[in-house]
């Protein structure tokens, strides 16, 4: 084992709800968002290109026993519903269709 030390580095950039950064030709609007993962949720849509990247907010809540809370979700649906994206990319999938993603969010 290694003993080195951890060592915390607080972020060069921070913000509370919502973030866009210029690209140079795109737009990244970064948000928090509820979700059935975890509470520190961040979303990334790049209109420019219609793709909401996910993450693993559409996963159980990891630290609670892989409980899913259906209320979260159903919030986080609400949220990709109303985002102007045609493909949603999650942490570890391939690119989804939107209205695939949303089918099967639903049956969950």
């Amino acid at each position: 084992m290694d003993d080195k030390k951890i060592v915390v580095v607080p972020a060069d950039i921070q913000f509370r709800e919502e973030l866009t950064i210029d690209l140079g030709g795109m737009t990244a609007k970064i948000f928090h968002v509820e979700s059935p993962h975890s509470e520190d949720t961040v979303l990334i849509y790049i209109p420019e290109e219609e793709i909401l990247f996910l993450g693993d907010s559409t996963s159980e809540d990891f630290y609670n026993d892989g409980y899913m809370d259906r209320d979260k979700l159903n919030t986080l649906i609400n949220v990709i519903e109303n985002t102007q994206c045609q493909h949603c990319i999650l942490s570890h999938a391939e690119p989804l269709k939107k209205s695939d993603l949303l089918q099967y969010l639903k049956s969950i």
